[in-house]
């Protein structure tokens, strides 16, 4: 079936069923952590209402119908359109009393027009805006202009009881939110953030083959504060994801409380800062779903910050990040020197503008003895399987086109388990 009419179906269908259900609809997107802050607003509101969040990466002209629909993507087959159809069809129909009253949206933001269209099919009560990054630059001619002007359109699309919810230590956030004409909440570390992060105590070890990670971060909104502890989490992007979910949270008079409550059960989204057991008794990070020079940034800092056995080695194994248009190199060089300066003792590099990350550690005194390089995930696997440790902490991270979950896949201790702890394990992935 033809994507254009494809998507010309599912558009109109899911818009004749948003307006047959008047659903609340709250609209995440952002460079970076748009997955995790969606599944930590659906945390805390789940058990308050009928509602459904997007899933995988169902944030595109497609997925999101699908996601109103409650269906899955049929890939090429024309019968399993026709059924998704149906379902569409039969929900205009017949009124089903057990359609969400609750809509959270992820909506991506690859290219330009997109948060237009996807907020025009569906308009937002509540938009989130994690932040606005460099993700996808290239596709907008390599202007940070363009890029901050697609994403703010998620608030211009809001009208004067709309509820703007913006990350306040995004400073080309910040100097927007004079001009916003709705409600908003702003959270972040920041002191002026109406929903803060106080204090955090990370744990990060991994020692005689036990991992031990997780945070304990005290959080303040409109003078309550509240302790809530993510077990198994790493880094501070999930703390972001927390505290844009209370802001959410706060609009539907969930306390401050009873959302820390519902957050102990936060689990980090497969291919996002994930911890999973590796061979030879060694600590995987898998953050294979995408990267972008701010998420690359946060990831290497949180290997950087593990603490290992003497002898133990903290393993970069990093992948090209894609669509960086002229910044590209600069960017890919600026990783390395990172990696050098941060505490990370081996760099294997996957791609061809990974070249960038070992003349950036190198250009700063990197051992080059310490580095590796591979055309491609599939080339790179069966040795990065090979040279590891016992007590070594891996950090495998690229953008989506790299496919570097084919080396977590080859390293994980528990393969069998592949298709319910990595991403991009569905059949419309598998070729």
């Amino acid at each position: 079936m033809l994507k254009g009419t494809l998507e010309t179906i599912l558009l109109h269908l899911s818009k004749g069923i948003l307006a047959r259900y008047r659903p609340t609809v709250i609209g995440v997107t952002g460079s970076v952590g748009k997955s995790s802050t969606r599944d930590a607003i659906a945390l805390v509101l789940r058990k308050n209402f009928l509602m459904r969040a997007s899933t995988k990466s169902y944030n595109n002209e497609i997925g999101v119908p699908l996601t109103i629909i409650g269906a899955r993507t049929r890939g090429r087959s024309v019968i399993g359109w026709f059924e998704v159809f149906i379902k569409a069809i039969r929900l205009l129909i017949w009124y089903s009393p057990r359609y969400p009253w609750m809509l959270v949206l992820e909506m991506g933001a690859d290219r330009p027009g997109n948060i237009a269209y996807l907020t025009a099919l569906a308009p937002c009560s509540v938009a989130v805006l994690t932040n606005v990054g460099t993700a996808h630059l290239e596709n907008y001619g390599g202007d940070q202009n363009a890029l901050f002007a697609e994403k703010i359109k998620i608030f211009e699309s809001l009208g004067e009881q709309g509820w703007a919810i913006a990350n306040v230590d995004d400073e080309s956030i910040t100097g927007y939110l004079s001009h916003l004409h709705c409600r908003s909440i702003t959270y972040g570390f920041s002191s002026t953030a109406d929903v803060r992060v106080l204090s955090h105590e990370p744990t990060l070890r991994f020692t005689k083959g036990i991992a031990t990670a997780g945070v304990i971060a005290k959080i303040r909104f409109h003078g309550a504060q509240e302790e809530v502890f993510l077990d198994g989490v790493l880094g501070k992007p999930p703390l972001y994801a927390v505290m844009a979910s209370i802001a959410v949270a706060s609009i539907y008079d969930i306390s401050l409380r009873d959302a820390c409550v519902a957050l102990r059960e936060y689990q980090q989204p497969t291919g996002r800062m994930k911890i999973l057991d590796g061979i030879k008794h060694t600590l995987l990070i898998d953050d294979t779903y995408n990267a972008s020079p701010l998420a690359m940034r946060e990831a290497l800092s949180t290997l950087g910050g593990f603490a290992v056995d003497k002898g133990s080695r903290k393993i970069a194994v990093l992948g090209d990040m894609l669509e960086l248009g002229g910044g590209s190199e600069e960017a890919h060089r600026a990783m390395g020197a990172l990696c050098a300066e941060g505490g990370v003792d081996m760099i294997i590099a996957v791609g061809e503008r990974a070249h960038g990350y070992i003349e950036g550690a190198t250009a700063v005194g990197f051992d080059k003895k310490a580095v590796l390089w591979f055309d491609t995930s599939t080339s790179a696997h069966k040795e990065v399987q090979a040279l590891m440790k016992e007590g070594d902490v891996l950090l495998i991270k690229g953008s989506q086109g790299m496919r570097m979950e084919y080396i977590v896949k080859e390293v994980m201790a528990e393969p069998e388990r592949a298709g319910e702890l990595l991403c991009r394990q569905s059949a419309e992935w598998q070729h």
